[in-house]
């Protein structure tokens, strides 16, 4: 992604005000027709709901105290979640003013815009200096910090007053200009220091990034010093695209894709309309295999992969898929129907003037996904119209949002993950510490990985996953990893871990396996479920798996193997039953093992995981295979 400074100059507009007059043309012209062509989606209901709150509240209100908690007890939602309402009330309202510029309300909107102007510091309390000796220090105080959140909101005031000055008091407009100079420009283009998010290859690169090019675009008069405000946002983008390889894989998941890449693409499309063409980072190699990630991690059409701080149940934004697949051609995940509105306001404006519904209700075919870059493989096939799958990954444990999970994997039958990913930790101050393995969430004690003599996997880039096979036969699937640097001690001499996933040409009745009557209900956001339902019928064998664990160790020691669900595992004589409405998985254990037993284990959102521990006898050689069978519940194809 090569850009000289000087085709960057050259190529901008030679007029700002009438690019700027079209820019506004266009969101009136669209946004009318796309409210009215959406109306009946999630994202519009949201928006009208949103706005007539919005309408008869006054800004919600931001104390020092809520201010201060996060430094405090680390406690961060007290605070953000007015903070952030106060945002989305001004997009809501904006939305609405571009539809129907006659319904417009006035007095609503420039409230909101001056209590955002009157706030201490646009960035988070979470991203600023914990105390006032650590504010004091740093070399720019709270109010010209620049961070995600410091770039997202001047975006959104930049196409509010671009759009709408003409009806908004002029010291509206005017405080605005002075604020976003005050808090964003000059800290971030002003001084030769950069910021670490500038060299950092994750989403704070693009989204700040983003957020303040397409500020800059909106609201700079000067041609020259925007073209070099926009060269140093291009850097960090470049940046951002060093944390793919070629496979186009995303190791912070589908919703830090959303949020990182999704700024990226808003960013490289309005300085493409800024330069006629001129300038186009979407004509970059890589952005085919970057923008079809989400439609390779889908799992079912209501869940997608959710290693790392990922969400299991999720619903991408449309309006982003949809641009890239008109631009580069890119894969499309089979969505029936928007997502709900969300507090980004780039997203969320981008998502209303992008959708198409023509692209809802594609199929979602049967999948063999290798990530050769990430170390990940995902399978996916049907058995009475029941999706199946497994995925496993590698990588390392210094992965952004990382979990120590090397040799982690999922078997899902339907929409439940049986063999499952807990997802991410509370947000709050510890979990981006190092107290953030002291969590369940990132360390190895959520993950279906073992204890190795009393050990847990270590972070840390060193700790590495190795893959040493990926192979597809077509029913057949094998995903064979070194872990021996997961372990960092003196006991693991080397250890290797085997899968093979072999489907079943034709599922077949497995007798005797009548279903219980305890059924778990669908997976809630969080992936945690459990209910009583009372269905009976036979189960089907759809694949299985077959796990081989092979551990060389220096002096004999007790190697436990765990096994995470956020469904209440059932041991029995022989086997281990995770069941749900439309399927189950079983265990079939090894005679080797000691007797296994179940720990329950408390999230803090008041649900339960459950974590199936099974023990192995001390020695310094282990070779231990354990058996999955997946199951689906027989019946006509669904």
């Amino acid at each position: 992604m090569t850009v000289s400074f000087s085709c960057l100059h050259e190529s901008l507009f030679s007029d700002p005000a009438s690019w700027r007059e079209a820019r506004a043309g266009y969101l009136h012209r669209t946004m009318t027709r796309k409210l009215t062509w959406l109306s009946d989606t999630p994202l519009c209901t949201d928006i009208r709901s949103l706005a007539a709150a919005a309408r008869t509240e006054a800004p919600p209100a931001l104390s020092f105290r809520d201010f201060i908690e996060f430094a405090t007890s680390g406690e961060r939602q007290r605070y953000e979640g007015p903070w952030l309402l106060r945002r989305k009330y001004l997009m809501v309202l904006f939305m609405e003013a571009l539809a129907d510029e006659q319904a417009m309300d006035v007095e609503a909107i420039e409230n909101l815009i001056w209590a955002i102007c009157d706030e201490y510091s646009w960035a988070a309390p979470a991203h600023l200096p914990v105390c006032v000796e650590a504010a004091s220090q740093h070399r720019l105080p709270p109010d010209e910090h620049a961070d995600i959140f410091a770039a997202e909101v001047s975006y959104l005031l930049a196409e509010v007053v671009n759009a709408l000055q003409h009806r908004l008091h002029p010291y509206v407009v005017f405080r605005v200009r002075a604020e976003m100079e005050r808090r964003l420009f000059r800290p971030l283009f002003h001084h030769p220091e950069r910021w670490w998010w500038e060299w950092t290859p994750m989403n704070w690169a693009s989204v700040t990034a983003g957020g303040t090019g397409m500020a800059a675009l909106l609201m700079m008069d000067d041609r020259e010093r925007l073209a070099g405000c926009l060269y140093r946002c291009i850097a960090a983008m470049e940046v951002f695209l060093e944390g793919f390889g070629e496979d186009g894989g995303c190791s912070e998941g589908v919703s830090y894709w959303q949020y990182g890449f999704g700024y990226f693409v808003y960013f490289a499309e309005m300085l493409c309309d800024a330069t006629a063409g001129g300038v186009d980072l979407l004509e970059d190699e890589r952005i085919r295999a970057i923008a079809s990630f989400p439609a390779r991690v889908q799992m079912t059409s209501e869940t997608f992969l959710n290693f790392s701080d990922a969400f299991h149940h999720f619903r991408p934004i449309t309006g982003l898929l949809h641009r890239l697949h008109e631009r580069v051609g890119s894969r499309v995940p089979a969505l029936s129907t928007t997502a709900s509105l969300i507090h980004n306001p780039a997203a969320a404006i981008h998502d209303v003037l992008w959708t198409d519904k023509t692209l809802f209700g594609r199929a979602l075919p049967e999948a063999h996904e290798y990530f050769s870059n990430l170390g990940v493989v995902l399978e996916r096939h049907y058995a009475h119209g029941i999706p199946v799958l497994f995925a496993s990954k590698g990588g390392h444990n210094d992965e952004p949002h990382n979990h120590n999970d090397l040799g982690h994997f999922l078997i899902q039958v339907g929409h439940h993950a049986l063999l499952a990913d807990l997802g991410a930790g509370p947000y709050t101050r510890s979990y981006f510490t190092d107290q953030r393995y002291e969590t369940v969430q990132a360390s190895s004690r959520g993950h279906s990985v073992p204890l190795v003599a009393g050990e847990e996997q270590q972070q840390g880039r060193e700790a590495v996953a190795t893959v040493l096979e990926y192979r597809n036969d077509g029913p057949e699937v094998a995903f064979s990893l070194d872990l021996s640097a997961a372990y960092r001690s003196q006991t693991v001499r080397e250890f290797r871990r085997e899968f093979v996933w072999r489907r079943s040409g034709s599922p077949t009745a497995i007798e005797g396996a009548e279903r219980s009557s305890r059924m778990a209900e669908p997976e809630s956001a969080n992936g945690v479920g459990g209910a009583e339902a009372s269905r009976s019928g036979l189960y089907s064998e759809a694949a299985t798996l077959t796990l081989r664990d092979r551990l060389s160790l220096k002096r004999p020691a007790e190697v436990v193997e765990r096994f995470i669900s956020t469904v209440p595992p059932v041991v029995q004589a022989g086997n281990v039953e995770w069941r749900v409405d439309v399927g189950a998985v079983r265990l079939d254990l090894p005679s080797s093992a000691g007797e296994p037993f179940v720990e329950t284990i408390p999230l803090e959102n008041g649900s339960l995981a459950y974590r199936l521990c099974v023990p192995l006898p001390a020695s310094v050689e282990v070779d231990v295979s354990f058996l999955f069978h997946a199951l689906v519940e027989q019946g006509e194809t669904r």
